[in-house]
């Protein structure tokens, strides 16, 4: 193959996805540059981490862009206050090799270039002038609403760059979230350990050492590459797209040569019924017979309560926010059908419209709640905790009537993509 570069275009119907790579034969490059975007991907998906890190381009979702747009605001919002209360600030300092003044208070957004790294950083400020070693503290901004702890080991990742470029001493960080720009105070010494084993990680896959596949999780729902990587796991046949079993399940069963789910298929053996059997338990090698043979099985039947009225309900919420803004919920009655819409626009409101939605139930005896998944008995139990438990008798004979469809049809049939 001729050329200073290879252009591999990968098509499908909702992404295009052009990946640039160098070719090096006569200077091999060991390393590629590591970037925020590169070490914050490799926190939620390490195939991400390297199509970015290749300069592969996918298609943005609406939610990382929205995401985009909320922190930007957020950081414009934060800085000025920051400028304002300043001794001395600087904009976009290159912290190479820097000598830091008396006077030297605050830096925004500062960042380190070299052939190695190219990393920003929101805010470092300092919090002792007083001493010949002063101390400083990094800053974090983040869009939602709540940390979450890659949040925090990402925080303690840029911290061991600082240290490797001896920029400060610094013990300490601060994560800004949320649009009202709450403040969490992090000892970033407790996420050192884990972030040293990430970024180590992140090292070997970057230089090769280390073959990476693209993996079902949870964040590929809001991902740019989400169906570059599907056509790819669907082409491979990957055992990652048995929702649930995990990448040390499947390490696991790789190294006893099983790579996809044909051949996991033939590992399934029906077990001898028992006296007193074990409660049913999910069976992967069951779904992947059932995907090969196209058949549905049905482990048990399921056992669902007999009622008189049957209520299936869902609750919805802003990501990572404790702001409940609707309760949906269908009615089955005497054959009759009542839908009800529980719009609430404000977080003042969520009170007034969760007691008008427990109201529906004071003439209701006999019936039984159905929800899909766990969240709507864990927010009604957050609920009850947020209102000092005022509702709690009501809220807990809910609860005791209720039955979470999806844990009843993903372990008794299958394949159940739920």
């Amino acid at each position: 193959m001729k050329g200073d570069f290879h252009a591999r275009f990968c098509e499908n119907a909702e992404v295009k996805l052009l990946c640039v790579t160098r070719l090096a034969r006569k200077f091999k490059r060991t390393n590629r540059l590591i970037t925020n975007k590169v070490i914050y991907a490799f926190l939620n998906c390490k195939y991400k981490a390297s199509l970015i890190s290749k300069d592969c381009q996918g298609n943005i979702s609406d939610y990382e862009q929205l995401q985009e747009e909320l922190l930007t605001d957020s950081k414009k919002t934060f800085f000025h206050e920051k400028r304002i209360k300043a001794r001395k600030f600087y904009d976009k300092q290159v912290l190479n090799g820097i000598s830091i003044t008396y006077e030297d208070s605050l830096f925004i957004e500062p960042y380190i270039k070299n052939i190695e790294f190219e990393i920003g950083f929101h805010l470092l400020e300092r919090t002792d002038f007083d001493s010949i070693n002063p101390q400083w503290v990094l800053y974090l901004i983040i869009s939602s609403e709540t940390p979450q702890l890659i949040d925090k080991i990402y925080l303690a990742i840029l911290l061991i760059i600082l240290k490797r470029n001896n920029i400060g001493n610094i013990d300490d960080g601060i994560i800004i979230y949320g649009k009202h720009q709450r403040q969490s105070k992090i000892l970033l010494n407790q996420y050192h350990n884990e972030a040293l084993k990430v970024f180590a990680d992140l090292t070997n896959a970057l230089n090769g050492n280390e073959g990476i596949l693209p993996n079902l999780n949870k964040h590929c729902a809001i991902c740019q590459y989400q169906a570059f990587c599907l056509k790819i796991m669907q082409e491979k046949d990957s055992l990652s797209l048995l929702r649930g079993l995990s990448p040390k399940q499947i390490s696991k069963l790789n190294n006893k040569g099983i790579f996809t789910i044909h051949q996991f298929s033939y590992t399934f053996k029906p077990k001898k019924k028992k006296n007193n059997p074990k409660p049913v338990r999910l069976e992967y090698a069951l779904k992947a017979l059932a995907l090969r043979e196209k058949k549905t099985y049905i482990i048990e039947i399921p056992h669902l309560p007999k009622s008189e009225t049957k209520i299936y309900l869902d609750i919805e919420s802003l990501n990572d926010e404790s702001f409940y803004y609707l309760i949906g919920m269908h009615i089955n009655s005497n054959n009759r059908i009542d839908t009800y819409s529980f719009w609430s626009d404000t977080p003042e409101n969520v009170e007034n419209k969760f007691v008008t939605f427990l109201n529906v139930f004071k003439d209701l005896t006999n019936y039984t709640v159905y929800h899909y998944g766990s969240q709507e008995v864990r927010v009604l139990k957050k609920l009850d905790k947020q209102f000092d438990y005022k509702y709690s008798t009501q809220i807990e004979s809910i609860i005791k009537n209720s039955v979470n469809i999806l844990s009843v049809y993903s372990c008794h049939v299958d394949p159940s993509f739920l």
